[in-house]
């Protein structure tokens, strides 16, 4: 025999436990691949942000570069000019070249310091530092100065040292209007959201940026971030200032008066003493990572919810195919009650659960219901053994159950009584079958024939049981009986006497063969 049918339930009913947990688990590697993916990136945007501020820190050195490379270009024509002695021609070059390059003013400095300039004026320059150190032999930059011709933006001083036959004679010093230097230098990235600042080791700027994300109306970094950031843990000014005097880059993140947090990467430039400042807001450098993790997230959602879908779907499917091979399985197809294999399974549940003499198991049909089908067709058998079902549900209690075995014939697993009251219950049975007679001038009676087992042995397998109360039914059915519903009840005789006429059935060919069949005549006077 088959599985329990709540078995079977039990164990439909953990697909969807298990296809629920596949989905959380499917979530959780999403999850997962969005949170490192996530890492990932952002570790991807730290390291471009680094990239970009070197590419700005090269552009810077560059430009830088050029500008010492055309003040030496420019210092050897006035050597061999000066050669010439002809010092008139030397600040006439000048003059004419001066603006070609960009440069405010120029000048020619003794070792002295003193300068004679593009503008006509004798200039003290010993108490720059540039000057002197390029009087010295070597390449320097000033800081912010603010000159006459550029009072308001101010200007930066380049000095090269000039020579003769490898000595230092002078030194030519050319200032640059900040406003030029500011086209080269002023780099911005990531679509203008990020932007370059110079300063010196003091903090002092050697020019600000004009960005829109740039904080204005300072002089000094250091107290720019003092003032008007706060900085992230583990950052503070101290430590800033620090590695710009010991000349080492690093970042640092802070976050502005109006909520914009940043991340600034900071590094020595080729110049003596100018640092560059590359200053980016954390959402333009991230806004990349951000749109992918996004894009990330939304897949794995799509993919989650697809996924959770499809179990859906797989659940309904499932659910309705249980349940058409349920029906199938446990469904009568006559009646539309309990099939034979669902009572044989609930029976068995039933009988083996309870003490011996707790049920009685009944087998009941129609007398003469073949005369139905052959009166009225095959449709109306039908109908009329749903009727029998239906009246006979209807009288049944808590834990009984009904169900049509096969042709005309039911079994019903009754709560063992006293006979009388078996009797009775039986009786309601049938006068509930034959109520449609009730009013009828042409009657049409039903009548019942039932056979009783008392199952006092739950150790019986159900076929055995069914077997005895059919024995009891056919005992039912081989004597005439007027009542709507004629009854008995299985008794060891019955037994006996069938196993005698089976024996007897058994030994009758052999019987035949040993001629032990003796006729008896009975003469007969009429």
């Amino acid at each position: 025999m088959t599985g329990h049918p709540n078995q079977n339930n039990d164990k439909a009913s953990r697909l969807p436990a298990y296809l629920l947990a596949a989905a959380l688990l499917l979530a959780a590697l999403c999850g997962f691949y969005t949170v490192s993916l996530k890492h990932a990136l952002e570790d991807e945007a730290w390291r471009y942000v680094g990239e970009v501020a070197e590419r700005v820190s090269t552009t810077i050195n560059t430009s830088v570069s050029d500008t010492f490379d055309n003040l030496h270009a420019m210092g050897d024509t006035c050597v061999w000019l000066g050669r010439q002695e002809n010092p008139e021609a030397v600040i006439a070059y000048l003059t004419q070249a001066s603006p070609r390059y960009g440069f405010l003013r120029m000048g020619i400095v003794e070792l002295d310091g003193m300068a004679y300039t593009t503008a006509g004026t004798v200039t003290d320059l010993s108490g720059q530092p540039c000057v002197q150190e390029a009087l010295r032999g070597a390449d320097a930059v000033s800081g912010l100065q603010y000159l006459p011709e550029e009072p308001d933006t101010g200007s930066i001083i380049f000095a090269v040292p000039l020579r003769l036959d490898g000595k230092v004679i002078g030194a030519l010093a050319a200032a640059s209007p900040l406003s030029r230097l500011r086209e080269t230098l002023d780099v911005e990235s990531f679509s203008g959201e990020g932007f370059t600042q110079v300063i010196q080791p003091n903090g002092n700027f050697i020019f600000d940026s004009s960005n829109k994300n740039a904080i204005q109306g300072y002089n000094n970094y250091f107290t720019l971030l003092s003032s008007s950031c706060t900085l992230d843990r583990g950052y503070s000014v101290q430590g800033l200032q620090a590695d710009i005097a010991a000349g080492r880059p690093g970042t640092l993140c802070y976050t502005t008066e109006n909520g914009v947090h940043k991340v600034m990467n900071y590094m020595p430039l080729a110049v003596s003493d100018w640092y560059m400042l590359c200053v980016v807001p954390t959402e333009a450098a991230t806004a990349r990572t951000e749109r992918i993790i996004h894009l990330a997230a939304f897949v794995n959602v799509a993919v989650a919810v697809l996924f959770l879908a499809l179990i859906v779907l797989i659940i309904r499917m499932n659910r309705k195919s249980r349940d058409r091979l349920t029906a199938l399985a446990y469904t009568d197809p006559v009646t539309g009650g309990h099939s034979r294999q669902w009572f044989e399974q609930e029976a068995a549940a039933r009988i083996a659960a309870q003490p011996a003499g707790t049920y009685a198991l009944v087998s009941a049909d129609i007398r003469q219901f073949k005369l139905i089908n052959d009166a009225f067709g095959s449709q109306d058998g039908n109908r009329t053994l749903r009727f029998v079902y239906r009246c006979i549900e209807a009288g049944l209690q808590p834990g009984e159950f009904v169900c049509r075995i096969a042709a005309d014939t039911f079994n019903l697993l009754l709560r063992n009584a006293p006979e009388a009251e078996v009797a009775a219950r039986l009786a309601g049975f049938a006068h509930a079958v034959n109520a449609h007679n009730n009013g009828l001038e042409q009657k049409y009676y039903l009548p019942l024939c039932a056979g009783v087992y008392v199952v006092t042995d739950p150790s019986l397998d159900l076929i055995t049981i069914q077997d005895r109360a059919n024995v009891a039914r056919k005992q039912v059915k081989r004597r005439p009986d007027s009542r709507l519903c004629a009854y008995c009840y299985y008794t060891d005789q019955e037994r006996l006497r069938m196993l005698r006429e089976k024996e007897i059935d058994n030994r009758k060919e052999g019987a035949l063969q040993n001629h032990e069949f003796v006729v008896y005549l009975q003469p007969k006077v009429s």
